[in-house]
């Protein structure tokens, strides 16, 4: 494997972003038409009251929650409409004028390799990941500094499809990150998979309450996959533009 080059990166998590890509590109798929809109609606208006990876807000939650609040909103706003502003605040219906709708999400059962290659054939999908990676900067990812990432899983991204690297011979996932495109390769990383018809790696996530679990959930969860990325896959089905 190459080395791979580092800089520093602040960590965060971003489990609305993730969703909100994966509605985008949905959306641009079933439409042809490609809509940046607002994550911060979900921020402010997405209830999470079970807690499920945080307490809601800028806090946290998991992409199936933005997936369902969606639904019954009757879609997403324009970022332009609805604009980020780093922070939770109150949701403004005012602000609320839905331009994307998705009819429904399909939730992968966790750790399936197979499900979630099949998954990408429709379009992207959120994961849950062990995001160990801010160093990151280029090549096929395993693990920061040569050491596993973990099975920690504390953030959400856009899996965008799967590959083997021309180069390296390496098999790999291509996701979507929400740090710019000025971090990893040009806003994408390629995170190390297993060979075809092998079994990815796997370990414990000893503490889930720090990421996706629900509340009151505590015992460890086993996940799959380099930095626990088959975690949480997610996809809203039935994009569509909503009349204006």
């Amino acid at each position: 494997m190459p080395p791979l080059h580092t800089k520093n990166t602040p960590h965060t998590t971003h489990h609305h972003g993730a969703a909100t890509e994966a509605i985008e590109s949905a959306a641009a798929i079933a439409t042809g038409n490609l809509s940046i809109l607002a994550p911060q609606q979900l921020v402010s208006c997405a209830a999470n009251p079970d807690q499920c990876g945080g307490t809601g807000g800028c806090s946290g939650s998991i992409p199936s929650i933005a997936f369902d609040y969606t639904i019954k909103a009757g879609g997403l706003s324009l970022d332009a409409t609805y604009p980020y502003v780093h922070q939770p605040t109150p949701c403004n219906a005012a602000d609320v004028k839905p331009v994307v709708g998705i009819k429904g999400h399909v939730d992968l059962p966790n750790n399936n390799a197979t499900l979630l290659m099949h998954a990408l054939t429709i379009g992207p999908v959120t994961i849950s990941v062990a995001a160990n990676w801010a160093a990151y900067e280029g090549g096929v990812f395993d693990g920061p500094h040569g050491e596993p990432c973990g099975y920690e899983v504390d953030h959400a991204v856009v899996v965008v499809g799967y590959g083997t690297d021309n180069a390296t011979k390496l098999n790999y996932w291509t996701i979507r990150n929400s740090w710019t495109p000025q971090w990893g390769e040009k806003g994408y990383m390629r995170i190390l998979r297993a060979a075809d018809g092998e079994a990815e790696p796997c370990g414990m996530d000893e503490n889930p309450g720090h990421g996706v679990a629900c509340k009151n959930q505590t015992a460890p969860i086993r996940y799959c996959g380099t930095c626990g990325l088959l975690a949480l896959s997610s996809y809203p089905t039935g994009a569509f533009n909503v009349p204006v």
